[in-house]
């Protein structure tokens, strides 16, 4: 039993995607529990904005396409709108390694830019969401930390970063120039 209504209840998620992202009102006809649908992917926006409103720094305010933005000073880290979805700016190289591995998707509006879409409708969903976002806040945090390099190797540590998405990121840590560097200094994270 349990079985057909875990099927269900991921059919109901796929239509009111489809909903969403076509922005086709019959769809929601064809399923009555669209609306406790609804209900728990705003509870998930909910929590994601309460978590990311208590990271230093971050400001919460309207989007301007609807939904909430998520800024560190002036830098947008992330918004969302109703449905689950969750845009995120990431730098081309970052946003290009979370495709290829099938992290996110394309902007579905600038599918060329360096923005991803991730939708949330689950735990999971929301938990992944949380460390896109997490990784969006952290290239801007490091330009702004005392401590840049500390601050990297902890925050590399609690993303559990891979080497790849570790070396990507480290490019923002600033140099005593006050630029960003150029070449990897990761050898006391992964040798």
């Amino acid at each position: 039993m349990s079985d057909v209504r875990e099927r269900n209840k991921k059919l109901v998620e796929q239509l009111y995607g489809e909903c969403i992202n076509t922005g086709n009102p019959l769809l929601a006809v064809a399923a009555p529990d669209l609306n406790d649908l609804k209900e728990e992917v705003m509870g998930y926006l909910d929590e994601l904005r309460e978590q990311i409103s208590a990271w230093p720094g971050v400001s919460v305010r309207g989007h301007r396409f609807g939904g909430t933005e998520f800024c560190l000073g002036n830098a947008e880290i992330g918004h969302t709108h109703p449905g689950g979805i969750f845009d995120i700016p990431m730098p081309r190289p970052i946003r290009d390694a979370l495709l290829e591995e099938g992290l996110a998707q394309q902007h579905r509006w600038a599918p060329d830019s360096g923005w991803i879409t991730f939708h949330i409708h689950n735990e999971k969903n929301l938990n992944h969401a949380l460390w896109l976002a997490r990784l969006s806040y952290l290239r801007y945090a490091l330009k702004q930390s005392d401590d840049p390099q500390t601050l990297f190797e902890r925050e590399s540590a609690s993303l559990s970063l891979s080497p790849r998405f570790a070396e990507l990121v480290e490019k923002f840590l600033p140099t005593p120039s006050g630029g960003a560097r150029k070449e990897s200094i990761r050898t006391s994270l992964f040798g």
